[in-house]
């Protein structure tokens, strides 16, 4: 269990790592740790209590579906913000966009490092 301070901390360098637009679009704007999709949504609810009287906290918000997998409804994270989370699946778009997050740092290094995008083409007309 995460100890009342180390969650601070770890929250206060989230808050440094990623910004959550106007628009709900979350960026990687800086550092080099690798969070947890659990610790990644954590960082949401936090923004979230910490802006109540933004527009965006009655539009969107994040889903823990369970410790692995984060459903975002009005926001969405890039291939950039994905390349700093692991631990889990970010799921997207109405489901349409599925981050698959390695499991562990052990499956990959920085150089090589590489995240599984799935795009759903369910809404495309056909015809």
């Amino acid at each position: 269990m995460i100890e009342y301070g180390e969650y601070e901390h770890k929250m206060d360098s989230m808050r440094n790592d990623f910004s959550i637009g106007d628009d709900g679009k979350i960026r990687h704007i800086g550092g080099d740790t690798i969070y947890s999709a659990l610790d990644f949504h954590r960082y949401i609810q936090d923004w979230f209590d910490d802006n109540l009287s933004h527009d965006l906290c009655f539009k969107a918000n994040s889903e823990r579906v369970s410790d692995y997998v984060i459903r975002l409804v009005g926001l969405s994270i890039d291939d950039e913000c994905a390349m700093f989370l692991k631990q889990g699946s970010i799921v997207q778009h109405n489901g349409m966009e599925v981050y698959d997050l390695p499991l562990s740092l052990e499956e990959f290094e920085r150089e090589t490092r590489s995240i599984s995008k799935f795009i759903s083409n369910r809404d495309k007309n056909e015809g």
